[in-house]
C-alpha cells in the first residue's frame, strides 16, 4: 500500500497511538434492520440486513457530555450481515473501523446546544470477507454539521431541531474516487416520549457504476426518510432510542433503481459503560 492511499491507516496510527487517548467509555450500542441492503445509494444485496455498531468515547465531548467541551475523539465499529442466502457467507457482509475527531468551530460558547457548527475528520477501514477481488479499502471523510434547536414561547414547549451538513469522502480502493453528500435532518417534539423525524439529502460522486464502470462526477443519489423515534431513559444519563423509518432511494441509473425501504433502530446511548 503506497501513496494517497496510506492516509486513512496513517491517522488512524497516529491517533491510536498518542499517549493520551484510551477508551474511556462505551458511548452507545446500536442494532437495526433494515427491508433491503442499501448503502449509499447501492443495493449490495438483495433482502433484508441487519446493522450494529458500537462506538467507543476516547476524549473531548464524547467521554465527559459536557456542553462545553469544543472536540471530541470516537473509535466506532459497524458490521452490516445479510439475512438471507447465509450457506454462501462465511461472516457478515461488510465490517466498518473509523475513528473520528470532531472540534465544535462556530457558536462554541453557548451553555446550551441551541446552536453549534461542528468539523469532523474521518478515517477508515472497510472490509468485505466475501468479496471477489480487493476485500478491503480505506477512506477519509470529512464533515460539516450545523445543529439549531427551534422552540416555541414558554417551557416545556414543542420544539423542531434541525442539523444540516456537508460530507466529503475519498474512498482509496472499492471506487477509487470521491463522495459528497449534503443535506438536513429534522427532529419534531417530543410529543411525550415520542418525536418525529423528517431527512433528506442529495449526493454526487465519481464512484463506479453499479456494473464497474467509470462515471465523472456528477449526479449520484436522493434519499429520503421519515420516521417516528420513542426515547426512554432509564438509570442517570442512559436513554433507549427506538426509531422506525419509511424511505426512499433515488440513485442515478447506473448506480441502481428507486428503492423504498422499511427499517427498525434500538440505540442504547449515555453513555453505556463507563471503563475505571
Amino acid at each position: 500500500m503506497t501513496g494517497p492511499r496510506c492516509v486513512g491507516v496513517a491517522l488512524f496510527l497516529s491517533l491510536c497511538t498518542a499517549p493520551s487517548l484510551r477508551a474511556q467509555a462505551v458511548d452507545s450500542v446500536t442494532v437495526g434492520a433494515s427491508s433491503r441492503y442499501l448503502w449509499r445509494g447501492y443495493e449490495l444485496a438483495g433482502g433484508a440486513v441487519v446493522r450494529s455498531s458500537v462506538s467507543f468515547a476516547l476524549a473531548g465531548f464524547a467521554a465527559t457530555h459536557r456542553v462545553g467541551e469544543r472536540q471530541s475523539v470516537t473509535f466506532d465499529v459497524l458490521g452490516w450481515n445479510v439475512v438471507e442466502q447465509r450457506a454462501t457467507r462465511r461472516a457478515a457482509d461488510q465490517y466498518q473501523a473509523s475513528l473520528g475527531y470532531s472540534r465544535c468551530v462556530d457558536m462554541c460558547d453557548e451553555l446550551t446546544w441551541a446552536r453549534r457548527t461542528t468539523l469532523t475528520v474521518n478515517a477508515s477501514e472497510y472490509w468485505q470477507p466475501d468479496a471477489v477481488g480487493n476485500r478491503t479499502t480505506e477512506e477519509v471523510e470529512l464533515s460539516l454539521r450545523r445543529f439549531d434547536r427551534i422552540e416555541r414561547a414558554g417551557e416545556r414547549q414543542l420544539g423542531i431541531n434541525l442539523s444540516s451538513f456537508v460530507t466529503v469522502d475519498h474512498d482509496f480502493s472499492r471506487f477509487t474516487g470521491s463522495y459528497v453528500r449534503g443535506g438536513t435532518g429534522s427532529y419534531l417534539g417530543p410529543f411525550g416520549n415520542f418525536g418525529a423525524t423528517l431527512d433528506a439529502a442529495v449526493s454526487f460522486s465519481d464512484w463506479r457504476s453499479r456494473a464497474g464502470a467509470d462515471r465523472t462526477f456528477g449526479y449520484h443519489a436522493v434519499d429520503l426518510a421519515i420516521g417516528v423515534d420513542h426515547d426512554r431513559r432509564f438509570g442517570d444519563r442512559r436513554h433507549l432510542s427506538t426509531r422506525l423509518t419509511l424511505g426512499t432511494e433515488l440513485p442515478a441509473r447506473d448506480i441502481g433503481a428507486v428503492t423504498g425501504v422499511v427499517g427498525l433502530r434500538f440505540k442504547v446511548s449515555g453513555p453505556v459503560y463507563r471503563f475505571r
